[in-house]
């Protein structure tokens, strides 16, 4: 998995959470923090980057598995997403 566009087009929605995604994700605290003020907290480009951060160096590997795992999380509860991108992909 290495397509950011492909990613944020079917994520976008849950863009507004962009730091409880991150944390999902498994983004250090400290990361997400530069990324907010390198983006001056606009939401847009910072889950557009956090995005970039995951899809360069994440462990484990990023897959749909693992962002389907983080939408549900208790703190970006996005399930439904989750579903309908587990059956996409």
């Amino acid at each position: 998995m290495d397509d950011l566009q492909k990613v944020r087009v079917a994520t976008w929605v849950v863009r507004v959470d962009w730091h409880n995604v991150g944390l999902a994700l498994g983004l250090p605290v400290d990361t997400l923090e530069v990324i907010k003020n390198e983006q001056r907290e606009n939401c847009d480009k910072c889950y557009t980057q956090a995005l970039q951060v995951w899809l360069r160096g994440a462990n484990p590997r990023p897959s749909w598995n693992a962002l389907c795992s983080a939408l549900k999380s208790p703190t970006v509860g996005y399930e439904l997403l989750a579903k309908e991108l587990s059956k996409e992909h």
